[in-house]
């Protein structure tokens, strides 16, 4: 029976296995100081990919809920079918290149690890490789909420047909059914209960698409074991002490601030003294020029 894969992605995210002994391709050298432009660009690519991808899920959304209208286009199947494609096809060529991202990381020498550049480097990768899997989990959830619904329908058209089954019994035959069809003819003996059937077959293949794709996906996250929640830990440190450096700046500019009051009032204080000083200074002169001059006047008399 198909199940919710996402805790089992979600657990797959904490093994950090990005292994690729097969692979032949050509490694991306991020911690070379003239290919950071280069990296740079690699990474824009990769959002951009994520975002074409997030836009397919979007899409694909509509056409699930159109599915289930009671007039449907008949093309909705093969539109659908190329969205899902188009999907996996661009999540297969992210994979890859986050994977080609973190295997040049690991090749780094340990001093390198050390340097500031590299470790912004390493966040970068870290925050696209969890955008992207939060991207491929609302992908399964949706995957998974269209299969609820198909389920739903079929049970209504059972029960029209006059075929009433419990959860388990309907997950049995869901799984049993031959491939393409769903093989109930034998369970309706009424012409209302057979014009149901066409609907019954269509969610079935839907259902039997879906867990396809939900295979597949699961299997990818499985090869790749994408880290996200250590690396999350990473990313959480990381803002953790970006935060604090935008705390010290803006500490630092009131201190600046502060002292600036005080250089101002402290200027303002020697001047005061100053001036004081040369006031008094002057009061002096000119009692002792006073008194001189009075002084020779007399003794002038």
């Amino acid at each position: 029976m198909t199940k919710d894969r996402i805790k089992e992605l979600e657990k797959d995210f904490q093994k950090l296995e990005y292994q690729n002994e097969n692979s032949h391709s050509t490694t991306i050298n991020i911690d070379n100081e003239s290919n950071v432009t280069d990296f740079l660009k690699e990474i824009d690519l990769i959002r951009l990919d994520i975002d074409k991808i997030d836009e397919l899920i979007q899409e694909v959304k509509q056409i699930h809920s159109a599915m289930l209208e009671p007039r449907t286009n008949s093309n909705l199947g093969q539109e659908l079918d190329d969205k899902n494609e188009e999907i996996k096809n661009s999540s297969y060529e992210v994979s890859i290149k986050l994977k080609k991202m973190e295997q040049a990381k690991q090749n780094c020498d340990d001093h390198d690890k050390t340097n500031a550049q590299w470790r912004v480097k390493e966040s970068q990768i870290f925050v696209l490789t969890r955008r992207f899997r939060d991207t491929m989990v609302a992908y399964n959830q949706e995957t998974m909420s269209h299969r609820d619904r198909c389920k739903s329908v079929i049970v209504r058209e059972l029960e029209i047909s006059g075929n009433r089954k419990t959860n388990d019994e309907l997950e049995d035959i869901l799984e049993s059914g031959f491939p393409g069809t769903f093989n109930l003819s034998i369970l309706v003996d009424t012409q209302k209960a057979k014009q149901s059937l066409d609907a019954i077959e269509a969610r079935h293949l839907d259902i039997i698409k879906l867990e396809k794709s939900i295979k597949e996906l699961y299997n990818m996250f499985q090869d790749l074991a994408i880290l996200v929640t250590d690396q999350g830990e990473m990313i959480d440190s990381i803002e953790h002490n970006v935060s604090k450096a935008v705390d010290y700046v803006e500490r630092g500019k009131r201190d600046v601030g502060t002292a600036q009051q005080y250089a101002k009032k402290s200027f303002k204080r020697k001047v005061c003294i100053i001036i004081i000083l040369a006031t008094s200074f002057l009061l002096i002169l000119l009692i002792l020029l006073i008194g001189y001059f009075t002084h020779k006047r007399i003794i002038g008399k």
